[in-house]
């Protein structure tokens, strides 16, 4: 039962780090001497619906606390909380854990909140000197800040010992063999050419793919080739002029063709390589093809704030990168973003993992050297991955930092 006389504070962490949110919550609650309450996802009853109780929390609290960690960071929860909060205009306060850091949050996030590292006693006395403020109370427990930092700090590395081993998996031991996928890659070349487009808010996009592989299956007639629209965000539109050409290609006997272009308002932009004759068992085929999006991606932070404005079911978290997976076996895959000096991103480490979970050995290879960064004289960025035999269905994410519009104004 919530108690409207007192401050009500919704926190927000993973539900498999309980042991971590009932710490803080205890000593927050020690230190306000009960001035405070709290809402935690451990409270969500079996067979309440998610986010009818998202709603009622929102209703009868004050502001939100995230507990941010390497394993929540990655949640849709915290997205969907996170957004709640975001849009209500209430008092948010994040803390963070060991491991993350405020460039690893998303965009509102990152830059509408002063996000506390956990560690930072001088950090955590000015959150407690907030929370003070919020509840009314002239005097500010700072002899509890100490007391708050250890046993966090404790409470997360417990959770990080009884959880098991992350990302350690072995992807070849559950995909599918090579025989079983309709096409076998030699080679996929993928390249993404990026600019600030006329309206300055949107980045324009022409994609050029080298793709050399051997058909796997009895027939294949067409290669559908889909750009979604929701993984980028912006909306495409039919009458902006989107273009596709083959290159070249290299198909004995046969032709290569495009049909069956549509751009579906709000919706994803698709064309299919179509074979004439079809591709059977056997046949190996080269092609290179290219394509243009007027407005694929967000060009500033303020432009992905009003559109998440507009959309608030969307995740904040996906729209600050390329999400690119291997759909087929492939002895050689590239894949290259080139930002055009007019972009002014920041690059950030990328990331890979394999069926939603982190799949740390396949990171570990991307930062030896698979995955490469590098800017021109001109300020531009090529970044740009390169793997031999990737497992199957693994996602890579390229990832930067979008810069703010005042940013963009001499480029």
């Amino acid at each position: 039962m919530i108690n409207q006389s007192r401050t009500n504070l919704f926190v927000s962490s993973s539900l498999a780090e309980a042991h971590l949110a009932e710490s803080v919550i205890t000593r927050l609650s020690n230190a306000f001497d009960g001035d405070l309450q709290f809402t935690h996802a451990r409270d969500l009853g079996a067979g309440d619906m998610w986010k009818s109780w998202i709603r009622k929390s929102l209703n009868e609290c004050d502001a939100g606390l995230f507990l941010v960690t390497p394993r929540y960071r990655g949640s849709q929860w915290l997205s969907a909380e996170f957004t709640a909060f975001w849009l209500s205009e209430k008092p948010i306060f994040i803390l963070l854990f060991p491991d993350i850091e405020a460039d690893d949050l998303f965009t509102p996030m990152r830059d509408d909140y002063q996000a506390t590292e956990i560690g930072d006693t001088v950090g955590v006395k000015k959150f407690l000197t907030n929370l003070a403020g919020l509840c009314g109370r002239q005097r500010v427990p700072f002899e509890h800040a100490d007391l708050i930092c250890y046993y966090a700090q404790e409470a997360f590395e417990e959770c990080g010992a009884a959880a098991p081993e992350p990302g350690i998996v072995d992807p070849s031991a559950n995909a599918p063999a090579d025989s079983t996928y309709p096409r076998r890659h030699i080679l996929l070349d993928q390249t993404w050419d990026l600019a600030l487009g006329a309206d300055r808010d949107s980045l324009r996009a022409t994609s050029t793919r080298k793709e050399h592989f051997v058909c796997q299956s009895p027939v294949i007639h067409y290669v559908p080739v889909v750009v979604a629209q929701a993984a980028n965000i912006l909306p495409f539109r039919a009458d902006e002029g989107f273009g596709v050409e083959i290159l070249e290609y290299d198909y004995p006997n046969g032709r290569i063709s495009i049909s069956n272009k549509s751009v579906v308002p709000g919706g994803n932009y698709s064309f299919h390589l179509d074979f004439h004759p079809p591709l059977v068992a056997g046949t190996e085929v080269k092609m290179t093809y290219r394509f243009t999006l007027p407005a694929l991606k967000v060009a500033h932070r303020e432009k992905l704030r009003e559109l998440l404005l507009e959309n608030p079911e969307l995740d904040m978290r996906n729209y600050e990168s390329f999400i690119i997976q291997v759909l087929n076996p492939t002895e050689l895959y590239r894949y290259t973003v080139n930002f055009a000096p007019d972009c002014w991103i920041d690059p950030l480490p990328p990331e890979a993992t394999w069926r939603g979970a982190p799949f740390v050995d396949e990171s570990a290879t991307l930062m030896k050297g698979a995955y490469s960064c590098v800017r021109d004289e001109n300020g531009g960025y090529s970044i740009g991955i390169e793997r031999t035999r990737p497992a199957v269905q693994t996602r890579y994410a390229v990832k930067w930092l979008l810069p703010r519009k005042d940013d963009l104004t001499g480029a």
